[in-house]
């Protein structure tokens, strides 16, 4: 009895100390001889384990706070822990596919495409709902001037531009075309 209640206080020792964030856990492993030694290998096997949960979340904490979406191979966490990497990677695949899309409309300055919002969410979402509002806004300025011309082109000096259209931003931009 003496050496069970030994057993459960080194268990109870082990369990408070990965609680409390220690990692660097020791404890008595003469208590576990004989019997009970499956007893100390499968708590090695547990410390093991949440070192290297641990260590794969710090890994993937500082890519992202370097803003670099890897993936990540699901067998670096043992058993049901996998599906912590499967979830990081299905949320990096979609970060990367919006942001790989931003960049193209970006590069291309194509005011006619939009980022698909429907699977998106958080910050993310906000993000690529504000570069379709913002192509969206760039696409009525390019007709409202492209009208404007027209009329000119047409013999009428009196066009004038629609003022809601163009934000205060391109406040020069439209008296430009106005002189």
């Amino acid at each position: 009895i003496e050496r069970i209640k030994l057993i459960f206080e080194e268990m109870e020792k082990v369990t408070n100390n990965i609680a409390n964030g220690n990692l660097k856990v020791t404890f008595n492993s003469e208590v576990f001889k004989g019997d009970f030694q499956r007893i100390k290998d499968d708590l090695i096997k547990i410390l093991e384990n949440f070192k290297k949960l641990v260590d794969v979340l710090s890994t993937i904490a500082n890519d992202l706070k370097n803003a670099e979406f890897k993936t990540y191979d699901p067998n670096l966490l043992p058993g049901d822990l996998k599906v912590i990497i499967e979830n990081i990677n299905e949320a990096t695949l979609t970060i990367k596919n919006t942001l790989n899309k931003l960049i193209e409309l970006l590069e291309k300055a194509d005011i006619n495409q939009k980022i698909d919002t429907s699977s998106l969410r958080g910050y993310l979402k906000k993000v690529a709902e504000a570069i379709n509002k913002f192509s969206s806004r760039m696409k009525q300025i390019i007709l409202e001037i492209n009208e404007f011309v027209k009329k000119l082109e047409n013999g009428n000096l009196k066009a004038t531009i629609n003022d809601k259209v163009f934000p205060e931003s391109l406040a020069d931009l439209k008296n430009s075309l106005l002189e």
